[in-house]
């Protein structure tokens, strides 16, 4: 039993990582002030959230601890730490954690918008036990900043919900999100024209 769940939990490790070979160039401030350029790991393009973030600097591997980053940039995108409360729910029993996660700042405006990343593996536990890899995939998860400054995940189930509070005066906006003529998949629009309303008023 312990050598399956050894030999899965390799399995995984390396295709995850295996995933995330592709280097771009990234500048990190940490908090104290210090600046590191070099390359760090991507999927696609998106620097996945994790607790540490490695960055190759003249090809020496420095690891990183997340609570030390201020921002990450890679080219025009910027990533910086966010805390949130996180909703886990077993049964009857609900439970809140805080956490923080590295996420890229979508939208900076009166409402902020972000994008965590997480690389998932794709595949299946045979008769034997065993994990069989069939690849791996991004996982994307939207965030808003609100005007009291809680952050708040936004989902295609929450999100005509979480419009509507976060823009409560923005009438056009919650009809045509009410109507679904911006959709989920739409949510930068959405955010944008909400933080545009807002000024407005």
């Amino acid at each position: 039993m312990k050598l399956k769940f050894l030999f899965n939990f390799v399995t995984l490790l390396f295709i995850l990582f295996s995933n995330a070979q592709e280097k771009i160039e990234a500048t990190i401030i940490k908090t104290d002030g210090i600046k590191l350029k070099g390359l760090v790991s991507s999927y696609q393009g998106n620097v996945a959230s994790g607790q540490i973030i490695k960055i190759w600097v003249d090809g020496e591997k420095i690891k990183i601890n997340r609570d030390d980053i201020s921002t990450l940039n890679t080219g025009s995108r910027s990533y910086s730490v966010i805390t949130f409360d996180k909703i886990s729910r077993r049964g009857n029993q609900i439970k809140t954690k805080r956490v923080r996660r590295l996420a890229e700042i979508l939208i900076d405006g009166d409402i902020n918008l972000y994008a965590i990343y997480y690389i998932r593996a794709n595949g299946y536990t045979n008769a034997s036990g065993f994990f069989t890899s069939t690849g791996s995939y991004l996982e994307t998860s939207h965030y808003v900043k609100d005007e009291a400054n809680k952050i708040i995940r936004i989902n295609k189930t929450s999100f005509k919900k979480t419009i509507k509070k976060v823009f409560p005066d923005c009438k056009k906006l919650l009809l045509q999100v009410k109507t679904k003529k911006i959709k989920y998949d739409e949510i930068v629009e959405a955010i944008n024209k909400g933080n545009d309303c807002i000024k407005s008023n």
